[in-house]
């Protein structure tokens, strides 16, 4: 696939960057706005008037229903009016009630002109639970987002169909169409017939779906699309958009995550800026967004704890390494470097030279995996170049544990890898007698760089590891197809 700049987009976003967010709870928001061609948020905002009798459909604390408020307002936009909504903060000050003070008004809420009072009646009749209201007196209102039709809604089922957004829309009552992966596969066209599409769970579990269909969505997404990626279905926008986004995955627990609000987003959002949020084992969760031009409305930025993000530098451009690293240093914990010596792996790659250039550009933790045969006759090297973290081969060391101590001695902190083929035990053992602090079993068979991913083992309290490092996110773009985002 040839080379094609885009960006992302927010999945309601005014701004004049386009973006992409992800995540079952902004579905709802994302279905009611029109999607709007490119622009700057001041020519999407007006000042517009309402009379007196114009419906409020406020969209904080005072809404009781706030999910069917959204299929509320989908009823109405289907029914041929139009829909404005006020865009915050600032809170806007309304008169609801004629004998009482002015009400504030956040979470940006939705306005209906009282002439079509039998329009709106008909559609809240379906919404029984939804609180409204209606103005006392003539407001002349500023950031008006004016939306003049529902927005269509396409859902691609995931291979397993885990995703439950069909299950949500349909008790909102908002209308979607639905197509598998292999009709979307016969038809990728069929993405431009929307304003929203939904990668839902489990997506294509991060496999590269295919040139047609990859291109299909950035064009989506470049030309004013909005796209959404459920839960597992995350790793898909690994692939169509890498380098963008970390994601974090392979923990159960509760963790505490971050709501981002944006002020020209007109999804808007009212509530707390930290909420508890459970994960499965094989769930997915985003971490800070990588690049620039991305808003993530919710991430798990300390999930779990002590993980770590570290970045291949084999991925990068070795034309511009260290402007490269410096690139992502505010989003690195550690920079991984992979050391391959044309015996152990096929590939032969970088050595201590590199890390040695790349020590003063950067302070980041630097890691070197040694793909090599004899790894201690490499460690006095990268120790003196900078490494502070290696971390070599059971297979390539005939005793680890003197690997291990060495790698003690340079001031290094050790790391023992395993390939697929390689039982676990020749690790595990070693538990409780070497200072390890880093523990990692070879995904793919060793030397498939930059492809090739490590998974970590189960910690004990006797040897902590170092940290997952989950999500190592390429620093270049394939000119042919993208790459998926790589973990370290």
């Amino acid at each position: 696939m040839p080379y094609r700049g885009y960006w992302l987009r927010e999945e309601s976003s005014v701004g004049t960057r386009l973006r992409i967010s992800a995540g079952l709870a902004v579905v709802v928001a994302a279905v009611v706005l029109l999607s709007l061609p490119g622009g700057v948020a001041a020519t999407r905002t007006i000042t517009y008037p309402f009379i007196a009798g114009s419906y409020v459909i406020p969209m904080d604390g005072q809404q009781t229903d706030l999910l069917h408020a959204f299929g509320l307002v989908h009823a109405i936009l289907r029914a041929g009016v139009p829909v404005y909504r006020v865009l915050s903060p600032p809170a806007v000050l309304l008169k609801v009630d004629p004998l009482a003070p002015r009400v504030a008004f956040d979470g940006g809420p939705f306005l209906v002109w009282g002439t079509y009072s039998a329009e709106f009646a008909a559609a809240a009749a379906g919404f029984p639970g939804v609180t409204y209201l209606r103005l006392a007196e003539l407001e002349v209102l500023d950031r008006v987002l004016p939306i003049k039709k529902p927005t269509g809604v396409l859902i691609l089922r995931g291979g397993f169909d885990w995703g439950h957004t069909g299950v949500l829309l349909d008790q909102l009552g908002i209308p979607y169409d639905l197509m598998t992966q292999a009709e979307f596969a016969a038809d990728p066209g069929a993405i431009f017939r929307y304003a929203l599409v939904v990668d839902d769970c489990n997506g294509w579990s991060g496999r590269y779906p295919g040139d047609a269909i990859a291109d299909a969505f950035r064009i989506f997404v470049a030309g004013g699309g909005h796209a959404i990626f459920t839960d597992i279905a995350l790793k898909d926008m690994e692939v169509l958009f890498p380098g963008h986004l970390s994601l974090f995955t392979s923990h159960r627990g509760t963790y505490n995550a971050t709501v981002h609000t944006f002020g020209d987003a007109p999804s808007q959002y009212f509530g707390p800026d930290q909420i508890s949020v459970y994960t499965e084992i094989d769930g997915v969760v985003m971490g800070p967004p990588v690049a620039e031009g991305v808003n993530v409305l919710l991430d798990l930025p300390n999930y779990p704890y002590g993980y770590q993000v570290a970045y291949r530098i084999l991925a990068a451009d070795f034309a511009r390494l260290g402007e490269q690293v410096k690139a992502v240093e505010a989003y690195a914990d550690i920079i991984h470097v992979d050391v391959m010596d044309a015996h152990f792996v096929p590939p032969l790659t970088i050595g201590p030279v590199v890390v040695e250039s790349l020590r003063p550009v950067t302070g980041r933790t630097l890691h070197a995996h040694l793909m090599v045969e004899r790894p201690q006759a490499l460690l006095e090297a990268f120790a003196e170049a900078g490494t502070e973290i290696v971390t070599f081969h059971v297979e390539a060391a005939s005793d680890p544990g003197a690997v291990v101590g060495r790698a003690g001695e340079h001031g290094m902190r050790a790391g023992i890898a395993v390939n697929p083929e390689t039982e676990v035990d020749a690790v595990f053992p070693r538990r409780g007698r070497d200072p390890l602090d880093r523990r990692a079993r070879e995904a793919r068979d060793r030397g498939r760089s930059p492809r090739a991913t490590t998974l970590d083992l189960p910690d004990t309290d006797e040897t902590p590891l170092l940290g997952a490092n989950r999500a190592a996110i390429q620093l270049r773009r394939n000119a042919r197809r993208p790459r998926r985002a790589l973990r370290a």
